[in-house]
């Protein structure tokens, strides 16, 4: 009797099964029972199933493989309710497999160590091993190259699960590897796990259908997660900002370290988010969430308006607290990373911290404190809704300073606040909240936080409380992205679409929609509509300066004053609209109109507000090519250079003899520009070791109650448990490499899962050999590392070329290989100077080289042949 197991029409494992010499099969269709098929005594075809077959008939079977073995037992204990798990095997002299032996899943009995265990927290897991004496062995057998059924117990000493049960023994639950892609695709873009739970349940129809329960679902994205931050979630981040940078040259980050060297504070931009700034960083409003990762690091968001009026964001910062010094740090991280270009108005909530970090850092920029903000501190001191009202006049109404006083003084008489402390105090530090005094400072209509408030609730929808760093970076900038996307569509129905004339003013809304983009022209098509309700009363004529004075329709009481300088075609209006958001107002199109001009002067438009305002930056920055400038212009031509040579690489990498003679110009090229710019010097790598960030206390009320943070019994730090603790794993604490592993810390068949980045393993002594299975020697890992050697700094921030990548060194130094090949973006310092050298990866026959080296000596400190 032969059995083999083969791929159906229907993509389904089809099991047959030889009896005798008549070709009689068992098969399996569409998932169904698996039958025989067998000849009566009048050689009538008969099939028999699964459920039928006799211990004589299994005894009898035969195999191809030992893998169709495996599957028909493994579809045998489907069909009868038990679980199967592989169990002892036999090897021939050579080390090949010849018997293999399958048990039930409730074979053998617990440890006696692990039902005496005093240091329990957990409540045990129930009994799930009850000597269970069923098993199916084969073995192979040379002559005929098959796999024999050797021995075969049925019967068990336990309830076997009913059908319905089927799918929830564990031997049967697993994820597929297209579940598997599915899944960490949907992770990978923000879809919560319960959800995917959900839709996938959806797609099968059925739990039975669907292959694995919700905790299978749970385990593999933890998994998942512990690869990506297997050497600390700080490393995994900082890895990540390396990979951007070299893909992005314009990448800026830094970061901070605590003295038991933690990473503590974090800053990063990218190339868009720079550019960005340089083009319309003239007021920037900032702010910090809580919350939004599991080290409760506050969130600072450096952002503003781009030429849509749309929010942009300029840079990031995670932050271990918010005192003077933080805030400190994180505005000239800022001010470092554009090039000391500081922002003309700077917009908060009025966090006394802030306020005295910007007075420091920035101090010729305009502070505004946040409209909305103070309403509610107002509402919360006073607890007048009236009072409330009048409030908000005195904050955002268009009163001049004198206006200002008058409009106070009667507010505070209506309601007896006169004598308040907090409105004291407030009045005081009129000059940072009312707009009556802040009318000739362009804010570009910025009055409020709102913008950073709207930025928190947009990425709540990415990233949750729980978020690990690299985590929460990556759903950070997918939130950052659809910002992105919709100042393309913006770019889109301004270039691609032309807006209809709905006023008498058709050519004044022409010559203004041509010139701004879609979403700013609705602005001032706003003010062209109010044109028709005021009134001219006076037009005055001197040495070609023209005055036009003017007033409301039933508001004759406020006059407005524009006046327009025809050799120059400038306008000025009394209400300073045009000063504080960039828009020209009604009072100017109405001078525009009564002196019967056809077209818009260049006066009336603001450049940031331009179609052409991006366009208009990247043309200028060549004009003037000194001190900040050059470093622009360096930063540019870095980006160009590395377009450039995606390009080579692109075209190279498809022939071996191209790749080499590219690789090999590269390297000579790279060299001659080194030695003619800097010289020769000696390229030394040193220890980079860095931890996960400590949870942060944050200012603010505290919640009542709440749920209490699990912390690791091991090193009592949250987001993990003592199974996946760092310090467990590592044996010496986070980011130890400096020993080989103990016996203790990790099996050899998880050695792959705890070293970083790719690695091959060396050989390993065997038994008797001096070294334990699970001992492994790091020095000779080290050399056969597929990931670049990274390198200490002299500053605690990298940048491609210009501002240094810092790096991590993930072993020490291999004492009898010296002169590694190493990696493109890193620079490396000479010890004892501030010159930085570049280097450059090996050749891939030097790294081969290398890595044989290692082994070599590894097998002879051994003691092996």
């Amino acid at each position: 009797m032969e059995s083999n197991v083969q791929s159906g029409e229907n993509g389904e494992e089809e099991a047959h099964v030889s009896l005798g010499n008549n070709g009689h099969e068992l098969s399996e269709e569409n998932g169904g029972s698996t039958g025989v098929e067998d000849e009566d005594d009048d050689g009538a075809v008969y099939e028999k199933s699964i459920l039928d077959l006799t211990e004589d008939d299994i005894m009898g079977m035969e195999f191809d493989s030992e893998e169709d073995a495996i599957k028909f037992y493994e579809r045998y204990g489907q069909c009868y309710g038990f679980g199967v798990r592989k169990d002892n095997v036999y090897r021939s002299a050579n080390g090949y497999i010849v018997t293999r032996q399958l048990v039930c899943s409730k074979e053998g009995v617990r440890h006696r160590k692990y039902l005496q265990r005093r240091d329990r927290v957990r409540v045990s897991k129930g009994f799930t091993r009850v000597s269970c004496p069923a098993r199916f062995r084969v073995r192979f057998e040379s002559n005929s190259g098959k796999w024999k059924v050797a021995y075969f117990v049925k019967n068990h000493n336990h309830v076997l699960a009913p059908v319905d049960k089927v799918h929830l023994i564990s031997s049967f639950r697993h994820l597929n590897d297209s579940d598997k892609a599915q899944i960490n695709s949907l992770k990978l873009h923000g879809v919560r796990t319960c959800n995917i739970m959900g839709l996938m349940l959806g797609q099968k129809g059925s739990h039975e259908a669907l292959g694995f329960t919700k905790k299978d679902l749970f385990n593999h994205i933890d998994k998942e997660k512990q690869i990506r931050v297997g050497n600390g979630d700080a490393v995994a981040a900082l890895s990540y900002f390396q990979a951007k940078a070299e893909g992005d040259p314009m990448f800026f980050s830094k970061y901070t370290k605590t003295e038991d060297e933690n990473l503590k504070d974090l800053f990063w931009s990218d190339g868009v988010s720079r550019v960005d700034y340089h083009a319309f960083g003239d007021v920037i409003a900032f702010d910090s969430t809580y919350k939004r990762n599991k080290y409760n690091k506050p969130l600072v968001i450096f952002c503003g308006y781009n030429h849509h009026g749309q929010t942009t964001v300029f840079a990031c910062a995670l932050v271990t607290d918010e005192s003077i010094e933080t805030y400190k740090w994180v505005l000239e991280t800022f001010a470092e990373c554009m090039f000391q270009k500081h922002p003309k108005g700077v917009v908060t909530d009025g966090d006394l911290a802030m306020k005295e970090a910007i007075s420091c850092v920035f101090p010729n920029a305009r502070h505004r404190l946040c409209g909305w903000h103070i309403q509610q501190k107002a509402l919360q001191k006073l607890k007048n809704s009236d009072f409330l009202d009048d409030f908000k006049v005195l904050i955002y109404d268009n009163f001049n300073p004198d206006r200002f006083d008058h409009v106070w003084a009667k507010v505070m008489e209506k309601y007896g606040f006169g004598d308040d402390e907090w409105l004291t105090r407030m009045y005081g530090m009129k000059e940072m909240w009312a707009t009556a005094f802040m009318r000739d400072k362009f804010f570009a209509g910025i009055r409020t936080t709102s913008m950073c408030e709207g930025i928190n609730s947009f990425i709540k929808s990415y990233v949750q409380c729980k978020n690990s760093l690299i985590d929460f970076i990556h759903n950070f900038e997918r939130a950052v992205k659809e910002y992105r996307h919709n100042e393309l569509v913006a770019d889109f129905n301004t270039m691609y679409t032309e807006p209809l004339p709905t006023t008498s003013l058709g050519y004044i809304e022409r010559g203004f929609s041509q010139k701004l983009t879609r979403s700013m022209f609705n602005e001032v098509k706003t003010q062209i509509q109010y044109v028709g309700g005021l009134n001219i009363i006076q037009r005055t004529e001197v040495n070609d300066v023209v005055m036009v004075k003017m007033n409301k329709a039933l508001y004759e009481r406020r006059e407005y004053v524009v006046l327009y300088d025809k050799n120059s075609s400038k306008f000025v209006c009394d209400c300073g609209h045009f000063e504080y958001y960039g828009i020209p107002c009604s009072h100017m199109i109405c001078a525009m109109r009564n002196e019967r001009l056809a077209e818009v002067p260049d006066s009336l438009i603001c450049k940031r507000w331009s179609r052409t305002a991006k366009v208009d930056y990247m043309n200028q920055i060549n004009d003037t090519v000194t001190g900040n400038d050059s470093k622009k212009l360096a930063m540019l031509r870095r980006g160009v250079l590395s377009a450039a040579c995606n390009i080579l690489s692109e075209i190279a990498c498809e022939n071996v003899n191209d790749f080499s003679q590219v690789l090999q110009d590269i390297y000579k090229l790279a060299d001659s520009v080194q030695k003619r710019r800097v010289g020769n010097k000696t390229i030394r790598t040193g220890p980079f070791l860095i931890g996960d960030p400590a949870m942060v206390i944050t200012k603010g009320r505290k919640k009542k109650g709440g749920k209490k943070t699990r912390l690791c019994s091991r090193c009592r730090m949250p987001g993990h448990t003592i199974r996946t603790c760092p310090k467990m794993r590592e044996g010496q604490g986070v980011g130890s490499h400096d020993t080989a592993m103990s016996d203790s810390s990790v099996e050899l068949d998880d050695v792959d899962e705890v070293l970083p980045y790719n690695v091959t393993m060396p050989e390993v002594g065997g038994k008797g050999k001096g070294k334990g299975k699970d001992q492994i020697d790091n020095e000779a890992c080290s050399q056969d590392l597929d990931y670049p050697f990274m390198t200490p700094m002299t500053q605690d921030f990298f940048h491609p070329g210009m501002n240094n990548m810092d790096g991590f060194t993930m072993f020490p130094q291999f004492p009898q290989c010296q002169n590694l090949p190493s990696y493109p973006g890193i620079r490396i310092c000479e010890p004892g100077s501030s010159t930085q050298v570049p280097n450059f990866v090996g050749y891939l026959n030097e790294v081969e080289r290398k890595a044989k080296a290692a082994r070599i000596y590894v097998s002879e400190s051994s003691g092996e042949d």
